[in-house]
């Protein structure tokens, strides 16, 4: 208020009235709907201008499980996506059709209609409400469809993602690309219908592999409540009903609280435990078969000597590894440890495992090799 009674003050009069008329037209548009394009696209409006949306839209499409649809609005837009191509045992047909048209839709009973404009004002409203009347739930509008993803182009805004933008992240949610090399594991250790539990699910990619290579259920084990944030939106968003979350640190979960599973899955987790034995041992308890990768330390990388761990008369190979403050890619510890490959799979091997290595890397970042094993006992 101070600050409008000033500006009146030391503005000149023929600013003053600019002013107010500005004022003025500002709420005339905001009442009166329909004198500029209202079209109030923004909460959708990101995933509108995504190379995925096409994709996007496919999937949701076979999601709600009818044979035959019909696209309403702009043919020679919606034609672009192409989706008859992407929605393979669909029937995909698009109906030009604006609001100059009224009630002209037609459809055969077993078609869904999918409404491709969005109101902007009383008048078009009033048409879609009689629209959705005539054909009530055989009737979905793009909104209610992409409305359930722009959580997770709000929550890339917001916190910090590995992977930055929704059409670099989308594939890997849908299982069209994997994050890490989870078809590796499948070739070795069939997932379909395996109880899974997950240490670190970072931004849910992996745990969408897992799920989208079959998995009857899948425990994710995370204490950073954004990465939490992040998995259980990209599960309700895709509607990865068998997944579940505990929020506990991975030094606490084992096998008396939580019981046996099929696979433990630990990839690029396991130096930040401060006591990685502990957390080896809780991975034993959990099941017969893990999946353990991550980063490991050599002669050469990262920088100094290794230091001798002991743990029950056996000796580990280790170099420290000290962790970022607060950063969601980061253990909650001050530090962890970097194993060398070979100690690593000692560990198993001295508790009766057979061990396969699933990969083995060189690697300039963080440490010097970055190691994937398979054991199973």
């Amino acid at each position: 208020m101070k600050g409008t009674f000033r500006a009146l003050y030391t503005n000149s009069p023929q600013q003053n009235v600019r002013r107010i008329l500005k004022k003025i037209n500002k709420v005339f548009r905001k009442n009166k709907l329909g004198l500029k394009d209202e079209s109030r696209t923004e909460a959708i409006g990101d995933l509108l201008k995504c190379k995925s949306l096409p994709e996007l839209l496919a999937f949701k499409i076979k999601q709600l499980g009818a044979g035959s649809y019909i696209l309403v609005g702009d043919k020679s837009a919606i034609d672009l996506w192409k989706l008859a191509d992407k929605c393979h045992n669909q029937s995909i047909s698009v109906m030009d059709w604006d609001w100059a048209n009224g009630l002209t839709i037609q459809k055969s009973q077993k078609e869904i209609i999918v409404f491709c404009r969005i109101p902007k004002d009383f008048d078009e409203w009033n048409l879609f409400s009689q629209i959705r009347m005539k054909f009530k739930n055989e009737l979905y509008t793009i909104a209610e469809l992409l409305l359930p993803f722009t959580r997770i182009t709000f929550l890339q805004k917001k916190i910090d993602y590995y992977i930055k933008t929704f059409d670099e992240i989308f594939p890997y949610y849908v299982g069209t690309d994997f994050f890490g090399p989870l078809p590796n594991l499948n070739d070795e250790f069939n997932l379909l219908g395996k109880r899974v539990i997950e240490f670190g699910p970072f931004d849910g990619c992996q745990s969408a592999g897992l799920i989208n290579l079959g998995v009857k259920s899948l425990d994710c084990v995370e204490i950073r409540s954004e990465n939490v944030t992040k998995t259980l939106t990209a599960a309700n968003a895709f509607n990865w009903t068998n997944l579940n979350i505990i929020m506990n640190d991975f030094h606490d979960v084992n096998s008396d609280r939580h019981g046996k599973y099929d696979l433990a899955f630990a990839h690029g987790v396991y130096y930040h435990s401060v006591f990685p034995f502990l957390f080896l041992e809780n991975l034993i308890s959990l099941a017969d078969n893990i999946f353990l990768g991550g980063f490991c330390a050599t002669d050469e990388n990262p920088k100094g000597d290794f230091e001798i761990l002991e743990f029950k008369n056996s000796t580990y190979r280790v170099k420290k590894y000290i962790e970022a403050s607060g950063y969601y890619t980061a253990g909650i510890n001050t530090h962890g440890y970097f194993f060398h490959k070979d100690d690593l799979a000692k560990f198993f091997t001295e508790r009766s495992y057979r061990v396969k290595v699933l990969s083995d890397e060189s690697s300039e970042v963080t440490a010097g090799n970055f190691s994937r094993l398979l054991a199973q006992r």
